[in-house]
């Protein structure tokens, strides 16, 4: 129970989707520039065209490059010829009729008689981009019978001495986009290859250039230990080295490492998809910065990513930011945690989930969280215990039963209907309903906390009352008998004052079911009693 106080209420709106809003620490010793987005891959790869074409005087290209927005092999190798013809990459769509963003840039800012690359074939990019262009540009196609003969083609129109090469897995995407700008801005052709063979047009190539440095982007379970020797027997006095990671951003890491010690700009983009780094490889590689790949589903910038960016600071470099897609592919908190890495901080793990599921009987309006406290924390939200984490089996079920975003608003609103609609002091309702579904008969109409108390131990349930014995699904009760709910895990490891609860109260915290309270000691912010004792089975 909550002590009814004044509070002034701030109507929130009440959406399915989950908006994520994360704290930040900012500071003047790094520039964040303008995002470069749209509403779609296409309209950022726009985006980020314009962003080239406005620094020109007149505003007016000479070249651009049509990669497909759909998938990616074929432009994989564009970003180093997108460099020497100084032409931006636009995503299209498989026909003209859809891709109506990039053919408005090409009227705006192509020069009349300028040159459209099309990488990929009529499959992928269709032929009526030739017929709708080819009356005002001139069109060249780099498109082959796969991707590994478009590569060749589009390595082949690089005009380069072929000394350094990379070599990338072309059957996936990321390890190759986090070597792109280097590339492009050395001149360096990037060559894709299968994992177990070096396709036939990559062995050509290097037998005719004959380059004395490789660099390999990925490590062996991409491209094996069996094409890099290929690749020795083609070139005996040629270096090859090879940034290997345990994952993308780790294997992207290792790259800017050795390329970008001293950025003037970073530019983020999403490491789980590759539009919007293939589109921004032309900006980052006119200076040969790096790409920094991170994953959007946390708030947490990848730790090989962040050691990079600590190593920065550490030696006084102060790169500006460029974010290349939108809050999506990029979050706001990712980009704060860049910050506060570049500037010699902490990253802050802190989120609040503000949207409200509206299947949610709450029978009035959501009081927001008063301030950061009682935000999740990404290292221990929602965590993967082990079932030795818990008291027992039963309360190992009842745990993750309670992570199902179904199962708790199912048990929300039958608490309300079991109290006859009413959506207040229903915290008994909600608790023996969710005791009745782990399978333990208790009757509909228990209301009362003390009667619950009383009835835990007939169940079978032990009672504790040091706060350091709680395991997630065990059942709190607090001081003076006012609440019950379930622990489900400490905020802060090692701290014994926030936890995550599952109750009836989610109107009051922000609307979530699962939320954060306060229960080592009374909460004046929230008005909440602490724990007097627990109950496990």
């Amino acid at each position: 129970m909550i002590r009814r106080k004044s509070i002034r209420l701030a109507i929130i709106p009440i959406f399915l989707a989950i908006f994520i809003m994360t704290t930040a620490t900012t500071s003047l010793a790094t520039t964040i520039n303008p995002r470069l987005s749209g509403s779609d891959r296409y309209q950022t790869s726009v985006a980020i065209a314009n962003q080239f074409s406005n620094q020109l005087s007149n505003q007016s290209v000479d070249n651009v490059i049509l990669a497909s927005g759909n998938d990616f092999p074929d432009a994989l190798s564009a970003s180093v010829l997108a460099h020497q013809l100084n032409a931006p990459i636009l995503l299209v769509d498989s026909h003209t009729q859809t891709s109506k963003d990039a053919l408005d840039y090409i009227q705006a800012h192509l020069k009349p008689g300028g040159t459209v690359y099309i990488t990929g074939g009529s499959g992928v990019i269709g032929a009526d981009f030739e017929s709708n262009l080819s009356s005002r540009y001139q069109i060249k196609r780099l498109g082959g019978a796969d991707r590994y003969d478009t590569n060749e083609l589009i390595v082949n129109e690089v005009n380069t001495s072929g000394e350094t090469v990379f070599i990338a897995d072309g059957e996936d995407f990321p390890d190759a986009l986090s070597i792109s700008s280097f590339a492009s801005q050395t001149g360096s052709p990037i060559l894709l290859t299968q994992t177990s063979a070096l396709p036939k047009e990559a062995q050509e190539y290097l037998t005719n250039k004959q380059p004395k440095q490789i660099y390999i982007s990925g490590g062996t379970g991409v491209v094996s230990d069996a094409v890099q020797n290929q690749i020795q027997s083609i070139l005996p006095n040629a270096t090859i080295t090879r940034f290997a990671g345990q994952d993308r951003f780790a294997t992207a890491s290792l790259a800017y490492d050795q390329f970008a010690a001293s950025p003037q700009t970073i530019y983020l983009a999403s490491g789980l998809d590759y539009p919007d780094a293939l589109s921004g490889s032309f900006l980052a590689g006119q200076n040969g910065d790096p790409i920094l790949l991170i994953n959007p589903a946390t708030p947490l910038v990848p730790d090989s990513i962040a050691e990079y960016l600590t190593q920065l600071y550490q030696n006084g470099v102060s790169p500006n930011i460029t974010v290349l897609g939108g809050v999506g592919a990029v979050p706001d908190e990712v980009v704060n945690n860049v910050v506060n890495l570049l500037n010699g901080k902490d990253q802050s793990p802190l989120f609040n989930i503000t949207a409200v599921d509206p299947r949610l009987i709450l029978g009035g309006s959501v009081i927001p969280l008063p301030n950061q406290t009682y935000w999740f924390n990404k290292l221990t939200y929602q965590y993967n215990f082990p079932a030795s984490s818990f008291h027992s089996t039963m309360q190992y079920n009842l745990y993750r039963y309670m992570l199902n975003p179904d199962n708790e608003a199912s048990v929300h609103n039958k608490a309300v209907a079991l109290h006859s609609g009413i959506t207040i002091n229903n915290c008994v309702y909600f608790q023996a309903e969710l005791l009745r579904r782990m399978g333990f008969n208790i009757s509909n109409k228990m209301a009362n906390v003390v009667d619950f108390g009383n009835l835990l131990p007939n169940l079978g349930f032990k009672k504790d009352t040091n706060i350091k014995d709680l395991k997630p699904g065990d059942i709190v009760i607090t001081q003076g008998n006012t609440h019950t709910y379930t622990f489900m895990g400490w905020v802060n490891s090692g701290k014994y004052d926030y936890a995550y609860v599952v109750d009836n109260q989610a109107r009051v915290f922000g609307g979530q079911v699962y939320h954060v309270r306060k229960i080592d000691t009374y909460d004046p912010v929230k008005d909440t009693d602490p724990m007097a004792y627990f109950f496990y089975y």
